[in-house]
């Protein structure tokens, strides 16, 4: 007899791509609880220091820290200057310029690596739940 089921498909890299993305921004917001500014613990949001178009930097952890929605866009978003020397004290000059370093260097993105950073990622997020 026949099996009716259909063979799964492989998954996109948009759509894991999508999951890594989801993963990460509830990780972030986890880990850092409230808004690294202003301490606010509602309307959290996952920013980056590096534009998510970076692949390179796009799930690294010193690439991203919680802020509330309004330090995020009202903030962050419209004081640069200020939210690049925010991010420089935080970090402290060798994993900032680390960071700055790995950003300039383009990296492709293959369902390999996106499927190893959704495990780290569901890995990292059991942690904190045990």
């Amino acid at each position: 007899m026949k099996s009716t089921r259909k063979p799964r498909r492989k998954k996109s890299k948009r759509s894991l791509r999508t999951k890594a993305d989801t993963l990460f921004s509830k990780y972030i917001r986890g880990r850092d609880k409230k808004c690294q500014r202003c301490e606010k613990t509602t309307q959290l949001q996952a920013a980056h220091v590096i534009s998510r178009a970076c692949l390179t930097t796009r799930y690294d952890y010193d690439n991203c820290l919680t802020l509330c929605a309004d330090c995020h866009l009202n903030w962050a978003h419209r004081n640069p200057l200020e939210f690049t020397e925010f991010i420089y004290e935080r970090l402290g000059e060798e994993r900032y310029h680390k960071l700055m370093d790995k950003a300039k260097h383009p990296e492709q993105m293959t369902i390999e690596k996106y499927e190893a950073i959704i495990n780290d990622l569901i890995g990292r997020l059991n942690e904190n739940h045990d």
